[in-house]
């Protein structure tokens, strides 16, 4: 038969050729062998693309052939070589969607297809030709084909289906308004059909594809998708948190709207339903959450990190709406096991594709869900360990805040009595240890015959339920994903692109911070102690402390190795090594071993040679280039935090039995000191031609010698301030120590004040932009509190000293506006605690009492801002405070009452819930009012347009914390 079909081909006879292809039964044609079944598909193919197919009932035996191909073992001949069955079919297919179809054939073609076995990659070829020949067919023809195309969908490409009919009447839709518009149109060719015979066609289309969603769901769920539902989503929701912000503000539209909605209420309700069996809407949450945290993307501040923190809530409706996304996705991690690990895996992929932009947010929602189930991410370690692998290739702010969020942390159980876990711990987990192993405080529990009677084991349940359970970090509890993490960043530091080696350091620093080794102090210990109702236990400290130490000497090994790499290298080490002292005490002296042998390469130690240290060893020179080598200034600062922790802490905190490891310390203390003194008395009295800079010589960046003096005016002026820092703390008001720290201060400021002339005269240059001040935030409060509100006569003579520099308080001032502007921008500073949010609240409020005061005090008016020009110390504070106010209520919403209540030193000692925030604000309102008053009716001579601009904003800034309801 199949020969006698072959026979009729070749003699160019169709309708006898059909007769017999009609005979052909189906079981026959599964039955021939595969070059026959070859043959016979190329001939189908070849009358398809003749345009001789006058009806589709051959195209039923046409598929039957396909699918016996596509099962052919045989190696078939195809040009010069040869094809097995399935991928001839593919060949097949291929010419056939790329050849004419006679448009009376398209919708049997559409049908035949629904036979045949096809792959995505083929069916997509196929739906894409079928949308193709819409154009070529009667109007009239469209259903049925439509009809066919969603039969066909039930394999796949739904989307491409409905977009592809949606695409095609929208354009016929948008012919019939431009006819509309121009009737006489002179293109009869392209002349639209009848509109109602269009809209009859447009309900039957209806119809099919409203039958079809009621077979099949899923494309239902496509045309939804298409006919974007997230993004009226998103536009509702981002709407209604404008609209809340305005009402919240507004008396008059409160009373005009008193039924107000809080969408964000009304969604997570829905999160919090969806855990009693709604399992079709688990989806769309999750996707309606990532749509809108995509809507939103934190602004980069200079330097690249994202100027957005966790510590408030902005009140930006797009961050809000940002926020109401994670918060669906946390909640519905919690909520729904089975798709925590499609969430973990689309977020992860997030930090990794878009790490281009800040993802500052999607990282803080990893945090959260780590915290929230972290065997979660035990249980995903071979996507974790595909993540760290790709660590060298991220921006480093990416690369600390995904390290951060997988990164070990404290087991916190609240009401549960410190005595009955340290018992239990001795008894039943660690009987080698000592109470005191583990730090606990609070009350004392049950007695050890109480937890061995009978009510032992309910003892025991509650401990293991709420110790045990919560939190067994990822990289303590596998060991294969913390040596792959290990093994990712021995590679990456010795990578040649710089951000890979940061990357290293960065994690590596984390690293030392989180795996304690015994015997190191706990935060309450290095701070402040913990409340009784919280107890903080790191469980982990006292099974593995002998490995943690191995492990963490290891990593002290690889990054002694970085000393000698770039500056940047260079600078991460010494910014996070006091952190590292502060969570891992024992690592204490390796430290300090370290910097004292990276300060003797540079420090002279002749005691009358001038200058200390030797700045030509921290550039280098690349062919007509100069780049900075070591950040000396850097390398002091780091050498001054550490040293000053470790004598305020751990000589506090050490016993008797470690009077010999302290006698083995004494040395590298001693060293310290005796260097820093050294190095204080030889820097005042060295001159700027000691440095080999001069008031005339080149600081132009165009030049090399211009950039190394640059380099050396900018590492002098760093190190003046850290010995000032360093002097000021030891002095205890001391008169001779103040004396030093103006010494200091002068060399500083002759250097400040040429490279502002310098940068006064090349405008084009970088030189405009003040090099950021290496005093730390809370010796800034410090300083402050003791020139402007220091009244104890023993420290009266001392203080005496640096009141009388005018260019001094005008300094300490302009170095606290720097502070708070970095807070502001990048939601933490420079120097210790600089990223702890607690310890800058306090800062914050210790300034702004002293700002507060000196403005109010000594108005600019009455200010001599002497003969040097510079803005007057009033004018300073009024910025400062300005920026104060800005960022308390952009990062510290939640602690505006505290803020103004340390404000005011008359009600010092109120509860927390009888602070009148409208009142307290109307007081300082009324303040900055007064004084805009009197600028308003001072003499025009007198008046000041930059200190009036400084106290309308102000006002505009304080009067949203005033009710809107309130008579204020």
């Amino acid at each position: 038969m199949a020969q006698r079909i072959l026979q009729l081909a070749a003699e160019e006879s169709p309708e006898r050729l059909q007769e017999a292809l009609q005979g052909l039964a189906e079981g026959e044609a599964r039955q021939l062998p595969g070059h026959a079944l070859a043959e016979l598909a190329t001939l189908f193919v070849e009358v398809i693309k003749g345009g001789s197919l006058s009806n589709g009932k051959s195209l039923e035996l046409f598929s039957t052939v396909l699918t016996a191909l596509s099962n052919s073992k045989e190696s078939l001949a195809y040009g010069k070589g040869e094809l097995n069955g399935e991928e001839f079919k593919k060949q097949l297919i291929n010419t056939l969607c790329s050849s004419k179809w006679d448009p009376q054939c398209v919708i049997h073609l559409a049908n035949m297809f629904r036979d045949i076995p096809l792959s995505g990659e083929e069916l997509q070829f196929v739906v894409e030709k079928v949308l193709r020949m819409f154009s070529k067919l009667d109007l009239q023809e469209i259903p049925p084909l439509v009809y066919q195309l969603l039969l066909l969908s039930a394999k796949g490409s739904k989307k491409t289906v409905l977009e592809g009919i949606i695409s095609f009447f929208n354009q016929l839709d948008k012919r019939q308004k431009e006819e509309q518009r121009v009737p006489q149109s002179a293109d009869l060719e392209v002349a639209t059909v009848p509109l109602d015979q269009l809209r009859h066609v447009e309900g039957t289309v209806i119809l099919h594809i409203v039958s079809a969603i009621n077979l099949d769901q899923d494309i239902g769920e496509e045309l939804i998708k298409h006919l974007k539902i997230f993004d009226f989503l998103k536009t509702s929701i981002t709407r209604s948190c404008k609209d809340l912000q305005f009402l919240q503000a507004s008396k008059f539209l409160q009373d005009l709207c008193p039924q107000q909605y809080d969408v964000t209420a009304v969604i997570l309700e829905v999160v919090k339903n969806s855990a009693f069996g709604w399992d079709h809407v688990t989806q769309g949450l999750v996707d309606l959450g990532f749509s809108l945290m995509e809507s939103y993307e934190p602004k980069k501040s200079f330097g690249g990190k994202a100027a957005e923190t966790n510590l408030g809530l902005s009140k930006m409706p797009a961050q809000q709406a940002c926020k109401l996304g994670a918060s669906i996705l946390l909640e519905t991690f919690k909520v729904h096991e089975p798709i925590r690990s499609d969430i973990l895996e689309q977020v992860l992929n997030r930090v990794l594709t878009k790490a281009a932009s800040p993802v500052s947010h999607f990282i803080d929602l990893l945090s959260n869900i780590v915290v929230s189930a972290p065997l979660v991410l035990q249980n995903s370690s071979s996507r974790v360990t595909e993540t760290f692998d790709n660590l060298s290739f991220l921006p480093i702010d990416t690369v600390q805040g995904l390290l951060r969020a997988v990164q070990p942390a404290k087991v916190s159980c609240c009401y549960i009595s410190p005595g009955l876990i340290l018992r239990y711990l001795k008894i039943f987990w660690f009987p080698c240890c000592t109470d005191d192993s583990i730090k606990i405080e609070g009350p004392d529990g049950p007695e050890e015959d109480e937890l061995m009677g009978p009510k032992g084991l309910a003892y025991h349940s509650v401990f293991l339920s709420k110790v045990c359970v919560p939190f067994q970090p990822l990289l303590k509890v596998s060991m294969s994903v913390r040596d792959s993490l290990i093994l990712v960043l021995q590679k990456a530091i010795f990578s040649r692109q710089l951000d890979a080696r940061k990357a290293a350091v960065a994690g590596f620093l984390l690293l030392l911070r989180n795996f304690k080794i015994l015997g190191s102090l706990t935060s309450s210990q290095c701070s402040q102690a913990i409340g009784a109702t919280q107890v903080q236990a790191d469980v982990h400290a006292c099974y593995n402390s002998a490995a943690n130490e191995a492990f963490c000497l290891e990593i002290l090994g690889s990054l002694r190795r970085c000393l000698s790499q770039q500056a940047d290298v260079r600078l991460m080490l010494y910014e996070g090594f006091y952190d590292v002292l502060r969570r891992n005490s024992q690592l204490a002296s390796s430290i300090m071993e370290t910097l004292l042998s990276q300060i003797k390469q540079y420090y002279l130690p002749q005691p009358d040679l001038l200058p200390p240290l030797k700045l030509e060893g921290c550039i280098m020179a690349q062919g007509d280039q100069i780049f900075l080598q070591e950040p000396l200034a850097h390398l002091l600062c780091c050498i001054q935090h550490c040293l000053a922790w470790y004598k305020s802490t751990v000589h506090l905190c050490r016993g008797a039995e470690d009077e010999e490891e302290e006698e083995e310390d004494v040395g590298f203390e001693q060293n310290f000191e005796e260097m820093l003194e050294s190095v204080t008395r030889r820097m005042i009295k060295s001159e700027l031609e000691d440095f080999e800079l001069d008031k005339s010589a080149d600081f132009s960046p165009s030049s090399g010698v211009g950039v190394k003096n640059n380099i050396y005016a900018i590492q002098v002026m760093g190190i003046c301030e850290v010995l000032i820092e360093y002097n000021f703390k030891i002095g205890n008001f001391s008169k001779n120590k103040f004396e030093d720290v103006l010494g200091l201060f002068t060399c500083y400021n002759k250097l400040s004040e040429i490279l502002k002339e310098k940068a006064g005269k090349n405008k084009s240059t970088l030189g405009n932009r003040i090099a950021r001040s290496f005093l730390s935030m809370g010796f800034v409060s410090m300083l402050l509190t003791a020139l402007f509100r220091d009244n104890a006569q023993s420290h009266e003579e001392s203080l005496a000293v640096l009141r009388s520099s005018t260019e001094f308080l005008r300094y300490a001032v302009s170095v606290a506006l720097q502070k708070v502007q970095q807070l502001e921008e990048t939601g933490q500073t420079d120097g210790p605690d600089g990223q702890n949010p607690e310890k800058m609240f306090q800062n914050l409020c210790k300034i702004t009492r002293v700002l507060l005061w000196r403005y109010t005090s000594i108005p600019t008016a009455v200010e001599e801002s002497g003969k040097k020009k510079g803005k007057s110390i009033s004018l300073l504070c009024l910025e400062g405070l300005l920026r104060i106010f800005n960022t308390m209520q952009q990062l510290y919403t939640a602690r505006i009452p505290q803020f103004l209540q340390a404000l005011d030193i008359t009600d010092g000692d109120a509860e927390e819930a009888d602070i009148n925030v409208t009142e307290k604000a109307a007081f300082q309102i009324r303040q900055f009012q007064r004084s805009l008053v009197n600028q308003l009716s001072s003499a025009e001579d007198d008046f000041n347009s930059k200190e009036t601009q400084l106290l309308i904003t102000i006002l505009s800034t304080l009067s949203k914390l005033l009710d809107p309801g309130s008579q204020q």
